[in-house]
């Protein structure tokens, strides 16, 4: 990389960390060379849109174009291939079947999936779709959409097993749940004989835009190995959260 460009990049980080605006002795200083040099940068910086200068206080600070060059990257990621790795290293460590979906007005879809290597397994194909209510990777969609679409799904809902949600309060009460301890379980919600836990997948702005998850056959999956696997999916969700463009601590978004 060329020593002017890698200068430039510098001062686009430096303005980008700061809260107001720098003047070129200050980047000077930081940057340790000289005023006329960090001028050449700004000046470059200036002609191609990334910065401008307070025509006040003749300090300078960065435009929204290297927002708009993000948004357009993040665009174009493809949620199943940035998951998939990650979804694999899931898959073997837990040696379950491992799926990935998104919220699809009240159900979910499963996009993406790695089948368990044992006989005995949890199966759904992709492209499946499932009540969201009743499902780990459903609860842990709706529990940060709006209450508008909550009360919709809630005024919807059909018992499938004896597990199921039975009103709009318990599934509120799951929700809240889930916000609080970051992952969602099934407990046999949909199909008695199968178990699983999920967790929410974040964007770059915040916005939940799908859930990972791992289920497995009932009697291989107990509360306790509910509890150990959480651990394992909710690192999972924030490795891809964070591939995604997602930072922590930033607000999550409800839509």
């Amino acid at each position: 990389m060329s020593t002017t460009l890698k200068k430039a990049l510098t001062v686009i980080e430096l303005l980008a960390q700061r809260a107001e605006p720098s003047s070129i002795s200050e980047l000077a200083r930081h940057l340790k060379v000289s005023k006329s040099n960090v001028h050449f940068l700004l000046s470059t910086l200036c002609a191609n849109g990334y910065v401008e200068q307070d025509v006040g206080t003749k300090k300078y600070f960065l435009t929204i174009k290297l927002w708009e060059l993000g948004t357009r990257v993040l665009g174009r990621l493809d949620l199943r291939r940035v998951a998939s790795p990650y979804l694999a290293s899931l898959a073997e460590a837990t040696t379950e079947t491992v799926n990935l979906a998104i919220l699809d007005h009240d159900e979910v879809v499963y996009v993406h999936k790695i089948d368990s290597p044992r006989p005995v397994r949890a199966y759904t194909p992709e492209g499946r779709r499932a009540p969201a209510y009743c499902t780990s990777t459903g609860k842990a969609l709706l529990a940060y959409e709006s209450e508008e679409v909550i009360k919709r799904v809630a005024a919807r809902i059909e018992r499938h097993t004896d597990r199921t949600v039975s009103s709009a309060e318990n599934l509120a009460s799951e929700l809240q749940k889930v916000r609080q301890v970051g992952y969602s379980v099934n407990r046999g919600e949909w199909r008695d004989s199968v178990r699983g836990v999920a967790v929410p997948i974040m964007d770059g702005s915040g916005r939940t835009v799908a859930a990972v998850g791992v289920f497995g056959p009932a009697e291989r999956l107990p509360s306790k190995r509910l509890d150990q696997l959480a651990t394992l999916v909710m690192k999972t969700g924030a490795a891809i959260s964070t591939a995604l463009g997602y930072r922590k601590g930033a607000a999550r978004v409800s839509v």
